[in-house]
């Protein structure tokens, strides 16, 4: 069972793009979230000289996000992890979560849907906060609609180019979950044309994902 939890947010320079700090209810540690521009300006802050994790985030040549974690390792972590994942995830770093929201088996099953359609698409993946995830092992089509919108093509080009879609002699095969910002996107990518996901993505009984939202 999951509890409501109280998250103080400090600005240390008064302003929303600058440091803050991160601290959550019940829990010694604290997060501090700093812009590499003001690392400099933080050396004399008394605070900073305790023992901890450091976490630098960025992004590698294809886009995704990565992170370097130092000063410890990720085992020696493992009491404090739930509670780091909360706090960096506050910031606005999802790099530590996973992509598929926490779910008994049973839950999951109510709530994964799939499409099985035309030139190889058979694809499973769930509605998310952040959209709606397509789960690893998915496949897509090989190819495109004339008509598929441009972006949609320019995202599942990208998917291609850094390894999320890995090529098959019958289809594109999902590496890992992916998070697409919408069903329709997802199912889009997966289709190899526009799509309303809401219609297309369905449960094992029929109904499809605009039954379920009550839309």
């Amino acid at each position: 069972m999951t509890f409501g939890k109280t998250i103080k947010l400090f600005l240390i320079d008064g302003e929303p793009n600058g440091r803050l700090t991160c601290e959550l209810s019940n829990w010694t540690g604290k997060a501090y979230k700093i812009p590499r521009i003001k690392i400099k300006d933080s050396t004399d802050r008394e605070d900073l000289k305790n023992p901890g994790v450091y976490f630098l985030f960025g992004k590698n040549e294809e886009g995704k996000d990565q992170v370097y974690v130092g000063e410890a390792d990720i085992a020696e972590m493992e009491a404090f992890m739930e509670n780091i994942k909360i706090l960096v995830s506050t910031l606005g770093h999802k790099v530590l979560e996973e992509k598929r929201e926490p779910k008994t088996s049973h839950q999951r099953k109510k709530t994964t849907f799939y499409i099985k359609a035309a030139r190889g698409a058979d694809a499973s993946g769930e509605p998310s906060s952040d959209g709606f995830v397509v789960f690893k092992d998915s496949r897509a089509t090989l190819d495109t609609v004339q008509s598929m919108t441009p972006n949609f093509k320019r995202l599942r080009d990208q998917l291609i180019e850094n390894g999320t879609l890995k090529e098959t002699k019958e289809y594109y095969l999902f590496t890992e979950d992916y998070v697409f910002s919408s069903p329709s996107t997802a199912a889009a990518i997966v289709m190899g044309r526009n799509a309303n996901g809401l219609n297309e993505w369905k449960m094992k009984d029929g109904s499809t994902l605009r039954n379920f939202e009550g839309f």
